[in-house]
C-alpha cells in the first residue's frame, strides 16, 4: 500500500540529522570550492544491505556558489545534485539543491523541506503531492566533523518531530532522536584508488504516531558517512561513500515492511578553482 510506503520512506527524512556540538576539535580543514565537481555511482540496497542487480543510478554533484546567507549564516555552499535514470547518463530523473556549511571543521546541511522532499525522493516510494508537513522548524543540522585522532567521540543526542497528514489515514505524528559519532580516520579503497578517509556513523530511533495502530516504533536506522580526497594539500574536499542501510519493519495489522537502503561510491572528482 503507498501509505506504508510513505511510513517506510518517511523514516529515513532525519537520517543526516546528526546533534550539533559547539566544540571546535582538531584536525584538517574540508573546503568548497565552485566548480568542483563530483561523479556518483548509487544503488539500491536489498535487506542483507548488498546491491540489487540493475538498480545503478549515475549522480554528479557539483558546487555552484559559496558564501551565500541562508538560515541566519553568511558562508553557505550551494550544491546542486543530479540523478540520471537507471542505465542512463543522459536522461534527468531528478535535480536536487542543498546548503552545507563548515564552521570549526565540523560540516553542517540545512535541513528544510526542500531537504525532505530531496531525502524522500531518493526512496522511490514517496510523494510529496498531497501531503501536508507541519510542525516542521528548518535548520542547520551537523553531518560529521573531522578529526585527527582514531579515536571515537560521540555527538551529542538531538531530537526531532513533526506531523505529515496523509489522507484518507490522517495526521501521523513523528517522533525522532538522533545520534552519530566520529570514527576517525580510516582507509577506503575505490576504483584501485586507496584514500584516507574520516568515517561518521549515525543513528536514528523513530517512533510514529498513527490513527487507529497507535504507537509504531521503527529499529534503529544506521548510516555511514566518509569525507575526504586527497585534493590541493590533501584537503577533504568531497563525500566518498554514503550509505544508509535497509531497515525491515512491521506494521500492527499489515505484517513486514521494507525501506532499502542506498549506497552512493565515488566515480571521480574534479577540483574547482
Amino acid at each position: 500500500m503507498k501509505f506504508f510506503k510513505i511510513l517506510g520512506a518517511f523514516a529515513i527524512l532525519a537520517i543526516a540529522m546528526a546533534a550539533c556540538t559547539p566544540t571546535a576539535p582538531t584536525g584538517e580543514q574540508f573546503g568548497f570550492k565552485t566548480g568542483d565537481y563530483t561523479v556518483y555511482q548509487k544503488v539500491t540496497l536489498d535487506s542483507a544491505n548488498n546491491p540489487i542487480r540493475d538498480s545503478v543510478f549515475r549522480v554528479t554533484s557539483t558546487v555552484i556558489a559559496t558564501n551565500r546567507s541562508i538560515g541566519g549564516q553568511n558562508d553557505a555552499v550551494l550544491v546542486i545534485d543530479s540523478t540520471f535514470d537507471r542505465g542512463s547518463t543522459t536522461r534527468l530523473a531528478s535535480l536536487d539543491s542543498s546548503y552545507y556549511r563548515v564552521a570549526n571543521n565540523e560540516i553542517y546541511w540545512f535541513f528544510d523541506t526542500g531537504a525532505i522532499a530531496q531525502f524522500l525522493g531518493g526512496s522511490g516510494s514517496f510523494n510529496l503531492a498531497g501531503v501536508s508537513l507541519t510542525g516542521f522548524q528548518s535548520q542547520w543540522i551537523k553531518l560529521g566533523d573531522l578529526k585527527d585522532a582514531a579515536s571515537s567521540q560521540d555527538f551529542s543526542t538531538t531530537s526531532f518531530s513533526a506531523n505529515i497528514n496523509v489522507q484518507p489515514v490522517g495526521s501521523i505524528g513523528i517522533a525522532a532522536t538522533i545520534g552519530g559519532k566520529g570514527l576517525g580516520k580510516t582507509s577506503l579503497s575505490l576504483n584501485n584508488t586507496t584514500y584516507s578517509v574520516h568515517r561518521q556513523s549515525q543513528t536514528i530511533g523513530l517512533r510514529l504516531t498513527i490513527p487507529l495502530l497507535g504507537n509504531l516504533t521503527i529499529p534503529t536506522i544506521q548510516s555511514e558517512y566518509d569525507y575526504g580526497i586527497p585534493s590541493e594539500n590533501s584537503t577533504p574536499r568531497t563525500l566518498l561513500r554514503r550509505q544508509i542501510n535497509t531497515v525491515v519493519f512491521n506494521v500492527p495489522l499489515v505484517g513486514p515492511s521494507v525501506f532499502n537502503g542506498e549506497r552512493r561510491t565515488l566515480v571521480s572528482f574534479t577540483p574547482g578553482k
